[in-house]
């Protein structure tokens, strides 16, 4: 007969997949106060508009919904703007917007204690470090910032010179920014904005705008109040986070308790985020004496500041963190997720992370397993020649409980659209997230998107290789990518549409057969595994291979369901692990 593994994750939906409410989520991330960026995301985001003469964001859907990813604000002059409109949106309707806070964001916390009046002193000055989360060949201390501004006026500047003239707020942020933040040239892009919105812009102006910001009515505060660090959308069974999962699954900072419960795990990041940042509205300030887990060494004669430890959570490799971990190899390539963390994560329903915070490539990444896959999307180096360094590309990803749509353009105009699961009138693409087949020609190559298919057109793909932030790409037409793949895998024999529903609180499969005699290969989907080998399939549609697995003597005590089409059997096995038709 005809075996095959099918992934349990299919039947674990707490929903039928026949009756699900539509629901559209329109995904963007790391915008990082590119105003003209964020304009070309929603083009392509089909459920939402802007309207730019009153700076608002509007839905063009009662269906849809907008999860904004982390990453905000920084490197371009609209900071201030996208801040006031996504706050705006949520206000309006709060239950159908969430933010993802990430480092940009929450790392804005430092202003009110560093650009205290008792942190711009000579002895202050002389005491501080450059911040212990830069590699020390790399770390700058302020006096180091301003000694580097005093020569650039006077080339015999030395380190006994009178820096009192540069020891100012304006330059302090300016410090921060570049050398802390990661932010470089950002306080010129305020001061761009500023002149936009027909506001004062001199330094002290940007300054206070700053200040201003984090503090009391400030609306990078309320911004902050409304966020998340840690989201499940479970129509889709999707988990949204800014950056990654850590390795330490389950962990939440001041907690000894390791949450293996994804549901609880979020609830309680999420309340311990909200609890830091009322600690930190509290005691803004560095405070002497205050008990807190500031490093004396790195904080001159103070001792704490309200909300340090998520001040440190932000910052890189201090503590397992979802905002700063990324989902890369340590060259910086796709690779997929632990084994263990995923079967945590198929177990509990959740098929899919769609993340953000660090660059890779001109469209987003996907890296597809057999039960799960990864969308990374955050493009902000999209083009390092443009001065925005981001060009012409902006991508979009909406999902649906049906499927994932990626749509958009890549640096050069080019426009790509592709599906990642499969739809009520089509089928998901069955090449991209997916990595060559292993030869040395083929080494570190994934399939990044696919084309926009334009009439009379054939099928086109971009394959990608990153190493760091440098990614190199290749196109391939569809029909040479089909002959790599086909040569390397299996000949299918038939395939199956699964759909589920839930009645009396049991899962019910239903099966159809349709031909497979022309199929490209065995369709790479996030929610299932049919074949021993880890070939990738969807919770509708599903190639079955012959590949003969066995039964253990352990699996007899499971439920045990049979279904029949077209006069074929099948024995359907439930061990909440795979699922066996025979």
């Amino acid at each position: 007969g005809i075996n095959a593994e099918y992934g349990a994750p299919a039947i674990r939906f707490p929903f039928s997949m026949d009756n699900v409410p539509e629901t559209f989520i329109c995904y963007c991330t790391d915008v990082e106060g590119n105003l003209d960026y964020f304009k070309k995301w929603v083009e392509y985001s089909r459920y939402m508009v802007y309207k730019e003469a009153e700076n608002k964001l509007e839905f063009t859907d009662p269906r849809a919904k907008f999860i904004f990813g982390g990453d905000v604000c920084d490197k371009g002059p609209g900071s201030i703007r996208i801040v006031q409109m996504i706050l705006e949106l949520k206000a309006r309707d709060p239950s159908r917007v969430v933010i993802i806070l990430g480092n940009r964001d929450l790392n804005k916390m430092r202003f009110t204690s560093e650009l205290q009046d008792d942190q711009m002193t000579k002895e202050m000055l002389e005491k501080l470090e450059g911040p212990y989360f830069v590699k020390p060949q790399q770390r700058v201390s302020p006096k180091e910032f301003l000694l580097k501004l005093a020569k650039a006026e006077n080339e015999n500047a030395t380190e006994e010179s009178d820096l009192s003239k540069y020891n100012n707020k304006p330059n302090r942020v300016r410090y921060m920014l570049e050398c802390t933040m990661g932010s470089a040239g950002d306080f010129d892009r305020r001061k761009e904005e500023l002149k936009q919105l027909k506001l004062p812009n001199d330094d002290d102006a940007i300054v206070k705008s700053y200040y201003e910001w984090v503090m009391p009515n400030g609306d990078l505060r309320k911004y902050f109040r409304q966020g998340v660090l840690a989201h499940f959308e479970p129509s889709i069974g999707t988990l949204f986070l800014h950056g990654g999962l850590p390795n330490t699954f389950g962990y939440v900072p001041k907690s000894p308790t390791v949450f293996k419960d994804v549901r609880v795990w979020i609830s309680e990041l999420n309340a311990w985020l909200q609890a830091e940042l009322q600690d930190w509205e509290d005691h803004p300030f560095w405070q002497k004496g205050r008990a807190g887990e500031a490093d004396a060494k790195h904080s001159g004669d103070w001792s704490a500041r309200g909300g340090n430890r998520l001040i440190a959570y932000v910052a890189p490799e201090c503590e397992p963190t979802v905002i700063c971990k990324d989902m890369f190899d340590n060259l910086g390539n796709n690779k997929f997720l632990d084994p263990d963390i995923r079967t945590q994560l198929t177990q509990q329903g959740i098929q899919r992370l769609v993340v953000g915070h660090k660059p890779h490539g001109h469209c987003p990444s996907v890296m597809k397993e057999p039960t799960f896959e990864i969308i990374a999307a955050d493009t902000s180096y999209s083009d390092m020649k443009s001065p925005d360094m981001r060009g012409k590309a902006a991508s979009a990803v909406i999902l649906d409980p049906y499927k994932v749509e990626v749509r958009g353009c890549v640096a050069d105009g080019q426009e790509i659209q592709y599906y990642l699961t499969p739809g009520k009138h089509g089928f998901g693409d069955p090449f991209v997230g997916r990595p060559l087949p292993f030869s040395e020609e083929n080494k570190g190559w994934w399939v990044k998107a696919k084309y926009e298919l334009k009439d009379g057109e054939a099928d086109r793909y971009i394959l990608q290789k990153a190493e760091g932030f440098k990614v190199d790409y290749k196109d391939i037409p569809g029909k040479e990518l089909k002959a790599k793949f086909k040569a390397s895998e299996p000949p299918l024999s038939l395939v199956f549409r699964i759909s589920i529903s839930v009645e009396d609180s049991k899962y019910l499969l239903f099966v159809s057969e349709r031909e497979s005699k022309d199929d490209p290969g065995p369709l790479r989907l996030p929610t299932c595994q049919l074949n021993s080998d880890r070939k990738f399939f969807g919770p509708l549609l599903g190639p079955l291979a012959q590949v003969g697995i066995d039964l253990k003597e352990e699996q007899k005590e499971f439920q045990i369901v049979r279904i029949s089409t077209k006069n074929r059997k099948y024995l359907l096995v439930n061990d909440q692990t795979h699922l066996f038709f025979h």
